[in-house]
């Protein structure tokens, strides 16, 4: 995908999905990698005709983590194309994680709803969590927050989270989530009127 882009991929991925002895689970994760690859590749209706297809195979698997992780990726392609954000789907998907699967793919994407207060516990939640494991996608899940907070107005909250973020990602080599949380404090002084600043970070973030 990343070399000779999604069609070349989407071959590749449908022949996989066409080989004899594939175990249910591994279609359900080939048909969520096609549907985030079309999504990002500019072809949403595709991405989420995919993830509807790894949905139904997964309701038949009957398996948690890939209800989860299916109804979790219907759920964020739709507020992709749409900006639905789809409170059944996610609703159920952490109700299952928290009865034997996993909801950490639900929960960001039922974050990025205007409910300010319930999306901040929400991504608090994960920060925390990914604190207490180590994990250095902690910095990703800071950028989001301080998304957040700019969506909510809050400025100074969303400047302070992208300073621990950009730390966290320099100590860890993430560099996607260094330019991410620029990229907020660029649109953050933009919305501050420090027109130089933005304009200044801006073309580099481009």
């Amino acid at each position: 995908w990343e070399k000779s882009g999604f069609p070349a991929a989407e071959e590749l991925s449908n022949r996989a999905l066409a080989e004899h002895g594939v175990e249910i689970g591994e279609k359900v994760s080939i048909l969520c990698r096609l549907a985030w690859m079309a999504s990002s590749s500019g072809r949403g209706a595709d991405g989420i005709r995919y993830a509807q297809a790894g949905l139904e195979l997964a309701e038949q698997a009957a398996d948690p983590e890939l209800l989860v992780a299916s109804l979790a990726m219907v759920a964020e392609l739709t507020f992709w194309r749409t900006g639905c954000i789809r409170r059944d789907l996610l609703d159920r998907a952490i109700d299952l994680g928290r009865h034997g699967g996993n909801d950490e793919d639900a929960r960001p994407t039922l974050a990025r709803s205007d409910r300010f207060d319930e999306a901040r516990a929400i991504w608090q939640e994960l920060v925390a969590d990914r604190k207490k494991r180590g994990d250095p996608g902690v910095a990703g899940a800071l950028m989001f927050l301080a998304r957040m907070e700019v969506a909510a107005g809050a400025w100074d909250a969303a400047e302070r989270l992208c300073a621990e973020a950009i730390e966290l990602a320099r100590q860890t080599g993430r560099e996607m989530a260094e330019s991410l949380c620029a990229m907020v404090l660029a649109e953050v002084d933009a919305y501050r009127g420090n027109v130089e600043q933005a304009r200044a970070a801006i073309p580099e973030l481009m």
